[in-house]
């Protein structure tokens, strides 16, 4: 702030993006009091993560500078592969058997035009905050023709005879590939993370201040 960098350079837009970045924080912490660990809201804190890792590659320049910063990304790194470990098979074999529960009752719904006997969101055993809303979803012939191709054979008896087939999920095969590789993705990033972190420059010139007497 004493020095302050052109008006053109990255310095102001990463301080922008931070600045915005707290007031989702703080939104978040004034509009939602209940729920606040969803992942959906965590991905705002992932934001700022990258936020300070970008800024640290502006700042780094070389030597200590860039030693300091190596070591930031160990200690983050390290929290990250700790906590996934620690919570994350938990949570996804909770969520995988919460899922398989919203399909079955999903799959009824679509096939009789009602719930099974004790279905609610009160346990999460359907995939809506709101069961009428969500009969009227299911119900509309077009929202039908949309759901994923597990769906579309429930759909198709529930419409026609048996000689009619299901539908075919034209994003399934995008929607699997990608799935099958997110256990790639992770160690992919942080490869491409160090490799950045050493292969750019060791100055920045736009932030560079001259001194006094040198040409422009």
């Amino acid at each position: 702030m004493r020095r302050p960098p052109p008006s053109h350079d990255l310095a102001w837009v990463l301080l922008a993006v931070g600045l915005w970045n707290g007031l989702q924080l703080a939104a978040l912490a004034f509009g939602r009091a209940l729920g606040i660990d969803a992942t959906r809201y965590l991905d705002i804190c992932a934001f700022g993560l990258i936020v300070n890792f970008v800024c640290g590659m502006v700042l780094c320049g070389a030597g200590r500078r860039r030693v300091w910063l190596a070591g930031w990304v160990a200690a983050v790194a390290a929290g990250w592969i700790a906590e996934t470990a620690r919570h994350v098979p938990r949570e996804l074999a909770a969520r995988h058997a919460m899922s398989l529960q919203q399909e079955k009752n999903v799959r009824a719904f679509l096939i009789t035009g009602a719930f099974p006997p004790g279905a609610s969101n009160a346990d999460l055993s359907i995939p809506y905050p709101f069961a009428g809303r969500l009969e009227q979803l299911l119900s509309d012939p077009w929202v039908r023709r949309l759901l994923p191709s597990i769906f579309q054979d429930a759909v198709a008896s529930a419409q026609a005879p048996a000689a009619a087939s299901p539908g075919r999920d034209r994003l399934g095969g995008i929607r699997d590939a990608l799935l099958r590789a997110g256990r790639y993705l992770t160690p992919a990033g942080l490869l491409l993370l160090v490799v950045l972190m050493f292969a750019r420059p060791t100055t920045h010139q736009s932030c560079a201040t001259p001194t006094r007497g040198s040409s422009p």
